[in-house]
Order: structure tokens, then C-alpha cells, then sequence
């Protein structure tokens, strides 16, 4: 029993050792596919605005965690197609059968390996990904607009739904604002107070201080009062939910959040339109579960592979590709429904993966 470990052992340590490496080279592979055509998409800009070399580098540098998202799962199947076609043009796969060994039990360190990869992605798309894609849109636009000037966000308006307030900004930034309004109004909709400022920031302990204040008070009618506003130098509030980090949320692209920053976009704005709730549910469940497109990936790859004919082997490989290429599309098309509400966005971007994951055990079990 003892000896039939050992010899697992050994075997699982061989064909990982042989995936790995074939692994790290296709992903490098892709990595330079990628680059060179991110290159021919925008070096021509870059050389026309003169950019420095150190820039332009930095670019592409941030672009790659976006890139490697993507890349990962068509690497796990190029790099197990080509592992075990090689074991079994070789006879190795036919060696291990012949000897009552498992294939898929001998390959536990390759699951243990995409297991781990599926958790890295997760972690990945989250803490990484968006924040490098939105540094490399912001550097793309300082090193191809001539005078580039970073500008704060200019006439914004933003509505607290939940607690029935509503924000207007003429120049904002999430360090500093200038002429803020703010009015709060009432459970039946008429307004109670009027907040102008000329400056407004927001403190580490959680404190609005505005600069220059004067409020307005309205009657139960919602109608100003014929008296004269409070008028204050500076005006500290510390019961205010909003912070600019929020409302500069509410501004920017989906694909440049979090996932944590998207659910609580959702939670913070309950009546935001059914439009934009679908395209932020649909962002956060294709994030958390693209990656386990790498397991698809493994369950088709290891069954697809598994022939001694070189004829076979080719024929197979094409297969493998067209059902690889069959999956992305589907996950697209999928993902589109969902953001323009013709599906439920976790059973659109579900819908695709169980079906190929379900292809996949089917596949292997076939095979086993």
C-alpha cells in the first residue's frame, strides 16, 4: 500500500512538474501576444505627444493585470494540452492504465494547483485589477492630451435615496470642494433645509466641514421662510452617511471599482435605476465567478488530450480550442443579457459556466 503511494506520488510530482513549466511559458507567450498588440494599438500616439520610455513602459506594465484575468484559463488549456499529448504520444498515458493507475487521481497536484489559481483570481480581479486599469487609463490620458491638467469633476449631483438628500458640487474632488449645495428633504418629499457652502472638506473622524455656510429653513409646505438664513464661518456636521469617496463612486466607470465598492454603491443607492443595478450585479457575479473558467478549462483539457494517435491528438487540440473559444462567446453574449435586464444577472453569467462545467465532468468521466 505503502509502495503504491510512493509511486503516486512520483507520478503526480512528474506531470505537474511537466505542466508547470509548459504552463510558465505559455503564459509568458500570452503576455507578449498581448503586449505587441497593445503596441501597435497606441505607440503611434504615445511617439506622437514624445512620451518618455519609463511612461510608456509603466502603461503597458498596468495594463497586464487586466490582460492576465483572461489569459489564465486559455493558458491552463494550451499548457495541459500540450503536457499530455506529449504523455500520450509517448505511450505514458497508456502506461498508467495498463497499470490500474487513475489518471485524474494522479493529477491531484494540477487540481490542487487550479484550486489555487481560482482563489488568486478572485483576489486578483478584486484588490488589484481595477486599480491598476484605472492608473493606466489616467496615465494614457497625461501622456497622449497635450497640457494635460487633471480636473476636478465640475456641476456634480448626487442622491443620497436613503436618507432623502441631494448633493450639487460645482468643482469636486474627493480631497477638496467648491460651492456645494445640499438639501434634505422630508418622508413626503417637500424640502426641509437648504445647506449652500463655498468650500467643503471631509475629515478622518468623519466630519463635513463647510466654509462659509448659510442655511436655508423651509415650512412644512416645503415653501422658504420669510426670514434670513444662518449664516456660519464654519459649519461642522458629523451625521452625514455620505463621504466623497462615495459620491466619486458614483461617477466612475464600472469596470474601475471593487467589488466591495459596487455592493456598496447598491446598498447605499436602493432606488438607483433597474438599468444601472443590473449592469453592478452582473460586474460583481462575472467577477467572482470568471475564475473558475479554469477549471472548465482542466476538465476539458485532460480528456481532449488523451489520444495516441498524432492524428487524433491535432484533431482533438482543434476541439479543445472551438470549445474554448464556444465558452467566451457564450460568456459574453450571457453577460450582456444580464447587464440589459433580459436575464437574472447571477443565471446569465451562471448559465454558461454550469453548462460547460457540467460538459467538462461529463467529458472526464466518459473518459476515465
Amino acid at each position: 500500500m505503502a509502495k503504491r503511494k510512493d509511486i503516486s506520488h512520483i507520478i503526480s510530482s512528474y506531470i505537474f512538474k511537466d505542466f508547470f513549466f509548459t504552463f510558465c511559458c505559455c503564459l509568458f507567450g500570452f503576455i507578449i501576444l498581448f503586449l505587441i498588440v497593445d503596441l501597435f494599438d497606441i505607440l503611434q500616439d504615445f511617439v506622437d505627444h514624445k512620451a518618455s520610455f519609463r511612461d510608456a513602459g509603466m502603461y503597458f506594465v498596468l495594463l497586464q493585470p487586466f490582460r492576465i484575468v483572461v489569459i489564465v484559463p486559455m493558458t491552463l488549456l494550451l499548457s495541459i494540452m500540450y503536457s499530455f499529448s506529449n504523455f500520450s504520444r509517448h505511450n505514458e498515458i497508456t502506461a498508467i492504465r495498463a497499470a490500474g493507475i487513475s489518471i485524474y487521481k494522479n493529477c491531484r497536484y494540477l487540481w490542487i494547483f487550479t484550486g489555487i489559481i481560482i482563489v488568486f483570481l478572485i483576489w486578483f480581479s478584486e484588490y488589484v485589477v481595477p486599480g491598476s486599469y484605472r492608473k493606466a487609463q489616467v496615465l494614457e490620458e497625461q501622456l497622449t492630451e497635450k497640457n494635460y491638467v487633471k480636473k476636478p469633476a465640475s456641476c456634480l449631483a448626487f442622491r443620497n435615496n436613503a436618507e432623502m438628500r441631494d448633493w450639487y458640487f460645482e468643482f469636486f474632488t474627493p480631497q477638496s470642494q467648491k460651492k456645494i449645495v445640499i438639501k434634505q428633504f422630508r418622508p413626503d418629499g417637500t424640502i426641509d433645509w437648504e445647506l449652500r457652502a463655498k468650500t467643503s472638506r471631509y475629515t478622518e473622524d468623519r466630519k463635513w466641514i463647510f466654509m462659509e455656510t448659510s442655511i436655508y429653513q423651509y415650512d412644512k409646505s416645503g415653501m422658504l421662510l420669510a426670514k434670513p438664513p444662518k449664516r456660519l464661518k464654519k459649519y461642522v456636521k458629523n451625521d452625514f452617511s455620505e463621504n466623497p469617496n462615495e459620491i466619486y463612486n458614483s461617477l466612475r466607470p464600472l469596470y474601475e471599482l471593487s467589488s466591495r465598492e459596487l455592493y456598496k454603491l447598491l446598498k447605499n443607492q436602493p432606488n438607483l435605476a433597474i438599468s444601472t443595478k443590473q449592469r453592478i450585479k452582473t460586474t460583481i457575479y462575472y467577477r467572482i465567478l470568471f475564475p473558475f473558467s479554469c477549471l472548465i478549462m482542466v476538465l476539458m483539457a485532460i480528456p481532449f488530450s488523451m489520444s495516441s494517435k498524432r492524428q487524433g491528438i491535432a484533431v482533438n487540440l482543434g476541439l479543445a480550442i472551438a470549445f474554448m473559444l464556444i465558452y467566451y462567446t457564450l460568456l459574453q453574449f450571457f453577460t450582456l443579457l444580464g447587464k440589459q435586464n433580459t436575464m437574472p444577472p447571477l443565471l446569465a453569467i451562471s448559465t454558461p459556466i454550469l453548462f460547460f462545467l457540467c460538459f467538462g465532468v461529463w467529458l472526464s468521466y466518459k473518459k476515465q
